[in-house]
């Protein structure tokens, strides 16, 4: 799964943000992590 597809799910996801994802790179985490503050 691509981080923007992820970050879409979440955002449409009734827990928002606050759903738990794990990811095997931390940069991808990062990304998203700055992708869904910037939707915030």
């Amino acid at each position: 799964m691509h981080v923007e597809d992820a970050t879409k799910i979440i955002s449409e996801s009734d827990y928002g943000t606050h759903t738990l994802v794990v990811y095997e790179d931390l940069e991808k985490l990062r990304v998203l992590f700055f992708l869904c503050k910037k939707k915030d």
